[in-house]
């Protein structure tokens, strides 16, 4: 197994990392076109309320101008014609604001900005506003004149033509304008408002979708991730042995059970013959071979309840839990023929390969597992002094 590419591929740090910069890029491209889009919908609102504000001006002016020439014929006053007159060119520029950007577009030769149902009202009939406002302009200026003439029958005429126009056709197509407007306005924003909740309702479902495909996968992957490390920390990466460190922790497990019901534990001390001029002459691949071989002897010819381990180098160690130091003896016998066995075969290998092996067992008086192993390696010692390939139990 490749360690360094299951923790390349497993690691949630960089899973993580990817998933929430995506998820989160998402979530922040989402939220910056809704904030366009209400920023807009504020606008919209804005410039809908002053279109329908001056459109609703235009039904008051006309009215009020109306009002004014009555008045004057009356009063003859000045003041009254002055204000008159202001109306009138109020209501003259308010037209021409209302239809600006539909004559700019068209002198740009652009389609009109408005929609089809004011067009209609500005340009045809029955409203046909664009032409109602000049003819209301030009019958108050006819009556203004009749007034200055004094001409009491054509006075009479006109002001009634003018004041009947305003009230009906005039006010009619205003009236009918205002509620486009608002209807316009009123429809857009619930348009606006109805994709700003879609959006947001969006926006939730990522956050909900995350939690379900990224952040639930990556907490499995992440137990997953710690079971590899975990197994890197306890497993030596050559053999699949445990390693040195996991000895600590289950030898002294073992030495707690051992003193509680009072059973016997011994340790085997294994150590490969002149391993390093072998790996030295043939190289380290062959010597690894080695090495991974002695290890799958010892691991097959001990128990499921027995703990083999890999000290470093060519050094094993085997925990055997209920084991008197004689059996410890017997199967450190069994290992040794069985791997002078296995490396018998010369295609395979160039020599023949052989341990030694210290033995030792555990006293119920010591504390933790340093006096076993120090014993079991003074063993050791001794087999390699004596001539090697060979098993000793320690004996004080």
């Amino acid at each position: 197994m490749d360690v360094t590419k299951i923790k390349r591929s497993l690691n949630p740090n960089h899973i993580m990392a990817w998933s929430f910069s995506i998820s989160l890029f998402f979530i922040a491209a989402l939220s910056v076109v809704v904030y366009f889009m209400i920023e807009h919908t504020v606008d919209k609102q804005s410039e809908s309320s002053k279109y329908i504000n001056i459109s609703g001006q235009q039904r008051m002016l006309s009215q009020r101008v109306v009002l004014l020439t009555l008045e004057y014929k009356l009063r003859k006053s000045a003041e009254v014609k002055k204000q008159a007159l202001d109306s009138l060119l109020i209501l003259k520029k308010k037209h021409m604001f209302l239809l600006s950007n539909h004559a700019l577009a068209i002198s740009k030769g652009l389609p009109s900005p408005l929609s089809a149902s004011l067009y209609n009202l500005y340009f045809s009939e029955p409203h046909n506003i664009s032409e109602k406002v000049p003819k209301f302009v030009s019958l108050v200026g006819d009556d203004w004149q009749s007034n200055d003439a004094n001409d009491n029958v054509s006075n009479v005429k006109l002001e009634m033509a003018s004041l009947d126009f305003a009230k009906n056709e005039l006010l009619i197509a205003f009236d009918t304008a205002v509620s486009q407007y608002e209807y316009e306005s009123t429809t857009e924003i619930k348009n606006l408002l109805a994709v700003q909740k879609a959006i947001l309702l969006l926006i939730v479902l990522v956050v909900l979708m995350e939690g379900v495909f990224i952040i639930k996968p990556l907490l499995a992957k992440s137990e997953k991730f710690a079971e590899v490390l975990q197994k890197e920390a306890n497993v030596d990466y050559l053999t699949g042995l445990l390693n040195r460190r996991s000895f600590e922790i289950l030898s002294t497990q073992a030495i707690a059970l051992s003193q509680r019901y009072e059973s016997e534990l011994s340790i085997l001390y294994i150590d490969i013959d002149n391993f390093k001029s072998y790996n030295d002459k043939y190289g380290h691949k062959k010597g690894d071979s080695v090495i991974q071989l002695v290890s799958a002897v010892v691991k097959k010819n001990a128990r499921h309840s027995d703990s083999v381990f890999r000290f470093g180098g060519e050094e094993f160690v085997v925990l055997l839990p209920k084991t008197s130091d004689q059996e410890a003896v017997q199967l450190a016998e069994k290992i040794s023929m069985k791997v002078s066995e296995a490396t018998s075969d010369r295609q395979k290998f160039d020599e023949c390969i052989t341990i030694s092996c210290g033995v030792s067992s555990y006293i119920h008086q010591e504390k933790g597992p340093e006096a076993v192993l120090k014993r079991a390696d003074d063993a050791l010692y001794q087999a390699k002094n004596s001539g090697r390939n060979k098993v000793i139990l320690f004996s004080s």
